[in-house]
């Protein structure tokens, strides 16, 4: 769990011991439950539940499971030798099975919320099993503190990385204009911070008519993409001109990618808590550019999401600084889109 950044380390107990899984009576747990089930170590793990047939449903397809019954008898495992407890997001205590939760941990035993448990294993807060409450009354969140270092950050970096890479530009848009005809450095409307739209700047890697028939997302393979944009893409390079819209203040090095208006709202109606990612600034390069692949549809955004509300949550300058350290690791394997 070393790689978890800012987020609540799990501790998995002693080979014997079981974990206990406390849910509440709707399909949203028992989704949770069956891909903790897929992540746990390899031992036994007790269920209660305010609902036996959702725990009925698990012990079908993993033996793995045991059958706890419901909270009735959670002060009967009080004094059990357990590895973990994980506390379902929609699970209603009452105060005395909320009591014996409490004696667990004075014994040491760790309570997690499942929300917790997401943002250790898997460094990301899907969307839709997201408790928002557990969000908003998270201890994280240093964005007040950071943003004046950040933006210093972003400053110095955009203007020393447009001076390094000032020659590999001008050669890159020699290459644009001996490739197609049309214009070097093209212009999109994005969607900023608090959804403020703004024009960001990439060097063309379409043929002019790209979206002649309309706006839509770039698929492997697009016809679309001319000879030079399609190693642009591969090496990230399309993206440079941006550093002038990190310093003038409308993007920042790091953080959510901007979408488009269009797709936007799509998006928004389709994905809960989409409009989270407009907290912050957006980025040239985020935590879901560097641990997800290069996606073209609704489903791909709702996976980019839940990296970009992993990232608002944990907004810090040593996540900034990974996700730097891994953008060069993506760039130089060439797996850019």
């Amino acid at each position: 769990m070393s790689r978890v950044l800012g987020a609540n380390k799990l501790k998995y107990g002693g080979q014997n011991q079981k974990w206990l899984i406390l849910l509440g009576s709707d399909d949203y747990d028992l989704e949770c439950a069956k891909i903790l089930l897929n992540h746990l170590p390899s031992r036994q793990v007790v269920v209660l539940s305010s609902c036996l047939q959702l725990v009925a449903k698990l012990v079908k397809n993993n033996p793995q499971v045991i059958d706890g019954g419901n909270f009735d008898i959670l002060s009967n495992l009080e004094h059990h030798s357990w590895a973990g407890i994980i506390l379902g997001a929609k699970a209603t205590l009452s105060d005395s099975e909320t009591l014996s939760l409490i004696k667990l941990k004075l014994n040491y035993v760790p309570v997690y919320h499942i929300c917790d448990v997401w943002e250790s294993l898997w460094l990301k807060l899907p969307p839709s099993l997201l408790d928002a409450n557990w969000f908003v009354a998270s201890s994280r969140f240093q964005y007040a503190n950071f943003l004046k270092f950040k933006r210093l950050i972003d400053i110095l970096v955009s203007m020393l990385l447009l001076i390094i890479l000032l020659p590999l530009m001008l050669l890159v848009a020699v290459a644009i204009k001996l490739d197609s005809p049309g214009e070097i450095i093209y212009s999109q409307l994005r969607n900023g911070r608090n959804g403020r739209v703004f024009k960001i700047y990439k060097f063309r890697s379409m043929y002019t008519d790209a979206e002649k028939t309309g706006v839509k997302w770039t698929s492997i393979g697009d016809s679309r993409i001319t000879r030079i944009g399609y190693w642009l893409r591969t090496l990230r390079i399309d993206e440079l001109p941006q550093l002038w819209n990190v310093l003038i203040g409308e993007m920042s090095l790091i953080g959510p990618r901007p979408e488009r208006p269009e797709f936007d709202v799509k998006l928004k109606n389709a994905i809960p808590y989409y409009q989270l990612r407009y907290l912050v600034k957006p980025g040239i390069s985020g935590w879901a550019q560097v641990l997800y692949p290069y996606g073209a549809s609704v489903e791909d955004a709702y996976e980019k999401l839940a990296y970009d509300l992993y990232y608002i949550k944990n907004y810090s300058l040593w996540l900034d600084i990974v996700i730097f350290f891994k953008t060069i690791k993506v760039v130089l394997c060439g797996k850019g889109r």
